[in-house]
């Protein structure tokens, strides 16, 4: 797997809880006291992050530091693997190439995972719905 991979897979977990708690980047910024411009650069996944600031942001999110790693790294595998969270078969595509519909939709699938992670517990639940 590759180191990007992980940045961009935290990027979007962390995207994922700040669009969930109706945060802007600047109020995040502000709350977790991480720099607005390494944030930014966090978020886009071209810059690594260390783990006093990945507690910073978990507890800005009032969540376990562990619980977004974890999602992180259960993102990632699905990256590294192909899979996706819609059901299309659609190529992944970087967000920093997608245009504003585009992102919205990655924004409302990152929410809803953020919202309802997937755990082996709830895939499999839905083989039985």
């Amino acid at each position: 797997m590759e180191k990007g991979t992980h940045n961009l897979a935290l990027a979007a977990e962390i995207r994922a809880e700040r669009a969930a708690k109706g945060l802007t980047q600047k109020q995040l910024a502000d709350i977790s006291g991480i720099n607005y411009e390494t944030l930014k650069h966090v978020l886009k996944g071209d810059r690594d992050i260390n783990v006093t600031q990945i507690a910073a942001l978990a507890d800005a999110f009032d969540i376990p530091a562990r619980d977004l790693v974890d999602r992180a790294m259960a993102r990632a595998e699905r990256m590294s693997a192909g899979s996706t969270t819609s059901s299309t078969n659609e190529e992944k595509k970087d967000p920093r190439e997608m245009d504003a519909d585009e992102l919205d939709k990655l924004r409302q699938s990152d929410v809803a995972l953020a919202a309802h992670p997937k755990t082996e517990e709830s895939e499999q639940d839905e083989q039985f719905q």
